[in-house]
């Protein structure tokens, strides 16, 4: 079942995908992959989010809903695809695994919905009319099969339990705080990416104020707001600080911007979304200030510096250690080869002195018995050199 499922993949691949086969091509030196970055769980360069998504629309074989009902076999190929175009430094494979996986995932649910929301445009325009679920039949995307979008839309998107989740989808996305949806310009980009690329283009470091300006108000940041709730949380921030509307140089106080958007939300800030800011938010309670946020940041670096250096210096006595024993146990193993082949060489000469021996005893004997038989006078065949009567005596008969 493996096997055809992974030649099944494979034929999607080659049948599905060829265009971004021969347009995007891999490497075999490992040394001349492109280099990826990731900034908490995501990619910064574009063009590997990009890339992803051509991959799985590329073995797209089956009606697949959600990303985890691939099966293994098929995760492991794009996987596998992953590794032979990028390269990374900081991160072990099996943590790179968990990166990849996640943006797939992400990447996954962000086709499907652009895939079903442009179902839906198309119907409405066609059938002039509030187009309904099964409206979405025969107007899938190029880079799926139709008779495999028809199945999605029939067994996965028109039951009523799913269109239950939908509902409360939205109702939760039309109850956001502020009494709006949230919005932002950043686009299918990641906010690492951003504050890299205004990094490049201003040749400094940016705040985390100047980020949120850059992906909440339109025209790169210094035009008017995308909605009413950036607006007031940007003027209820720099009201909290004491500064002005221009402040976006002033070191960034993660605390007032907890106060003034109610602090983490599902594990999330608003106005940054996974960034960095984002993961010290969740670190820090609603009632420590920065500088006892810095503090302690600066006894928990200290600590764990004392508690690598402790762990370097036991590992390394251990290495140490563990090297004498080896050498010490090399040099008995030695020891006792020798001595084995020391015993089985004074084994075998003890053998040959014994066998010489014997030999020498053998001869003695019979030249003592020929002497005896000269004496006697008794001829005997079968030491034809004896003296003695022709003929065999009698030693038993009277004379």
């Amino acid at each position: 079942m493996t096997l055809l499922l992974e030649s099944s993949v494979m034929m999607s691949l080659h049948k599905i995908g060829e265009e971004d086969l021969t347009r995007i091509k891999i490497p075999e030196n490992p040394n001349q992959r492109l280099k990826v970055d990731v900034v908490n769980n995501r990619f910064i360069e574009t063009d590997v989010s990009r890339n992803l998504t051509n991959d799985i629309k590329g073995i797209f074989g089956e009606a697949w809903p959600r990303w985890h009902k691939l099966p293994k076999p098929t995760k492991n190929l794009l996987w596998e695809r992953f590794k032979m175009r990028y390269r990374w430094d900081d991160l072990m494979d099996m943590q790179m695994r968990k990166v990849w996986n996640e943006n797939a995932s992400s990447r996954f649910r962000e086709m499907i919905y652009r895939a079903k929301r442009n179902a839906l445009e198309n119907a409405s325009e066609e059938l002039g009319r509030e187009p309904r679920t099964l409206d979405m039949i025969g107007r899938g995307p190029d880079w799926m099969h139709t008779h495999i979008w028809d199945e999605l839309v029939e067994k996965h998107w028109s039951g009523e339990n799913y269109k239950g989740k939908c509902k409360i989808a939205q109702k939760n996305r039309m109850t956001e705080k502020a009494g709006c949806i949230t919005k932002h310009t950043s686009g299918s980009i990641s906010q690492g990416a951003h504050r890299m690329r205004m990094e490049k283009e201003l040749g400094r470091e940016v705040s985390e104020l100047e980020l949120f300006h850059r992906t909440h108000r339109r025209n790169q940041g210094i035009g008017d707001f995308v909605d009413n709730k950036s607006k007031k949380v940007n003027e209820d921030y720099i009201a909290k600080i004491g500064g002005s509307n221009e402040s976006t140089e002033h070191s960034f106080d993660m605390q007032s911007w907890s106060d003034v958007t109610g602090g983490p939300s599902k594990g999330r800030i608003y106005g940054f979304g996974r960034s960095q800011s984002s993961d010290r938010f969740s670190r820090i309670s609603v009632t420590s200030t920065p500088r006892e946020y810095e503090e302690r940041y600066n006894e928990l670096t200290k600590v764990m510096d004392e508690k690598y250096n402790e762990l370097s210096m036991k590992m390394q006595e251990e290495l140490l250690t563990r090297e004498v024993e080896s050498k010490k146990m090399l040099e008995q193993a030695l020891e006792e080869s020798q001595k084995r082949e020391e015993d089985a060489r004074k084994r075998e000469e003890d053998a040959r002195r014994r066998e010489e021996d014997a030999q020498r005893r053998a001869v003695e004997l019979e030249e003592m018995v020929r002497k005896l038989i000269q004496e006697v006078g008794y001829t005997n065949r079968r030491f034809a050199g004896g003296s003695g009567p022709n003929e065999q005596q009698d030693f038993g008969a009277k004379r």
